[in-house]
């Protein structure tokens, strides 16, 4: 009698054992669904993260586009600005060195020195003038270049790893 007794104890054993091995290997099965689920969700919204930091940069290159027009635009203007006021400065000079001949033809000494005296006000009034357009105008590129170089900055700092193309 003691045979059938020890083999439905052994019996007994291996199904408790089998039992709880597969209740554990159940619980291990949902522990790794739990963690599939978040580490997909934790995707989902790294992914949105990228996206909108894709959104970003691409916003900040167009801003830096139009910036880098607007200082080349900046710069030939400055540039045609120059120009233009040497141009007028010399025809200035000119037709000054005409009156000066012209003067000291026609009129006594005392009266051409007055003449000159007068037209050297103009002249440097003028060139005043011309000087402080042309600082303003230095002075608004400068602005220009330390925004492009801020933005350039700022461009920089959203630039990370390149986001993998989306396959939905």
């Amino acid at each position: 009698m003691k045979r059938p007794i020890h083999k439905a104890v052994i019996l007994t054993v291996g199904v408790v054992i089998v039992l709880i091995a597969g209740c554990s290997e159940q619980d291990a099965s949902k522990s790794e669904v739990r963690k599939s689920r978040l580490i997909a969700t934790e995707n989902k919204q790294l992914k949105k993260q990228s996206e909108q930091l894709s959104k970003e940069v691409e916003e900040q290159k167009e801003l830096l586009a139009k910036c880098l027009q607007e200082k080349k635009a900046s710069e030939e203007q400055l540039q045609k600005s120059g120009d233009q006021t040497i141009e007028r400065l010399n025809a200035q000079v000119k037709q000054l060195e005409e009156e000066l001949e012209n003067l000291k033809e026609s009129k006594g000494f005392k009266e051409w020195e007055e003449e000159i005296q007068k037209s050297t006000k103009e002249l440097s009034e003028t060139i005043f003038r011309d000087l402080e357009e042309i600082t303003e105008l230095r002075e608004e590129n400068e602005k220009l270049k330390t925004e492009i170089m801020e933005l350039k900055k700022e461009l920089e700092m959203h630039k990370g790893p390149t986001p993998l193309p989306h396959t939905d």
